[in-house]
């Protein structure tokens, strides 16, 4: 559950600096797709569904998450520092 509402929480943040900027900004471009940020807040529901009855299967969503996040994300920097 903490992982759920710190995937939310940084959901939110980038909703909110999305709303925030206009479209053709850097900011914008650079955090635009959301394929990670999907996918682990999807893996974290699920996880949290199913870990009542498969607590190994969710641990290992778990595991997949951190480790999707651990490959560093060149979105911002390639906007940033091109």
């Amino acid at each position: 559950m903490v992982l759920l509402g710190a995937a939310l929480g940084y959901y939110v943040l980038t909703m909110s600096l999305l709303k925030k900027h206009a479209t053709n900004s850097i900011i914008h471009k650079a955090i635009g797709n959301k394929f990670k940020e999907h996918v682990s807040l999807s893996a974290y529901v699920i996880g949290v569904g199913i870990s009542f009855w498969f607590p190994k299967l969710a641990f290992g969503l778990f595991s997949l998450v951190a480790l999707m996040w651990l490959y560093p994300d060149k979105r911002i920097e390639s906007q940033f520092f091109e």
